[in-house]
């Protein structure tokens, strides 16, 4: 699957049991497309940060499901 399927469409899956090993090939993956693609070198400071407020904002409301997913109201808890 990870052969194949990354010639095909350009991404792979891979089944991994160990958490910290998936997201080290995971991060792999994505810096030599990165790469690839000559954009710059992902800097994990840059970014991240900007909607951390909106979003705890949102999760505070009592009907979060209807702030953030436009659904209809949470039933009470």
């Amino acid at each position: 699957m990870s052969e194949g399927w990354e010639k095909l469409v350009g991404g792979k899956l891979e089944f991994v049991p160990d958490p910290v090993e998936i997201v080290r090939r995971s991060l792999a993956h994505i810096d030599a497309k990165r790469a690839a693609l000559k954009l710059p070198v992902y800097d994990p400071n840059k970014y991240g940060k900007s909607g951390d407020k909106r979003m705890r904002e949102l999760l505070s409301l009592k009907d979060r499901q209807a702030a953030l997913y436009g659904g209809l109201p949470v039933a009470a808890e």
